[in-house]
């Protein structure tokens, strides 16, 4: 239900950062940790385009990765 409603909202919005940065939790709380890595590569590209830091980002992603990489 609550990852429907932020898919919802980046449909509305793609540039709306917190509605990538909720799907990615809600993706990996689901144990869609494919989909989740992606959203967080979404986030990083996001930052990056805009000149922010991306080093929690990364930080996620790499520990969404060990995960895949261990299942």
């Amino acid at each position: 239900m609550a990852l429907n409603s932020w898919e919802k909202a980046i449909q509305l919005d793609p540039e709306w950062l917190d509605s990538r940065l909720a799907r990615a939790s809600l993706l990996e709380r689901d144990q869609r940790l494919q989909e989740a890595a992606q959203e967080w590569r979404l986030v990083i590209q996001w930052l990056k385009n805009r000149g922010f830091f991306t080093d929690r980002p990364n930080a996620e992603l790499q520990r969404i990765e060990k995960k895949i990489n261990n299942n």
